[in-house]
């Protein structure tokens, strides 16, 4: 029985920044849906040090920046 496909949790941008980083491995699929091993993925949820790596490696899109400084970055 396949998954069920469900709304992703992060952009495909974030996904290709921890790919660029070297925390994933792009597999394929359409840029707007990319393909990661989903052990990859369980692995990385794990890390304690996931905030931190997202920090260093996923910048904040337009709306996130506002909210963090109080204006458009």
């Amino acid at each position: 029985m396949p998954l069920p496909i469900l709304r992703p949790r992060v952009t495909a941008s974030a996904v290709g920044h921890l790919v660029k980083a070297g925390l994933l491995v792009y597999l394929g699929g359409e840029p707007r849906f990319p393909v990661v091993h989903p052990d990859q993925v369980a692995a990385l949820a794990r890390r304690r040090d996931l905030p931190a790596l997202l920090d260093r490696h996923v910048p904040l899109g337009p709306e996130q920046g506002r909210g963090a400084s109080g204006r458009a970055t």
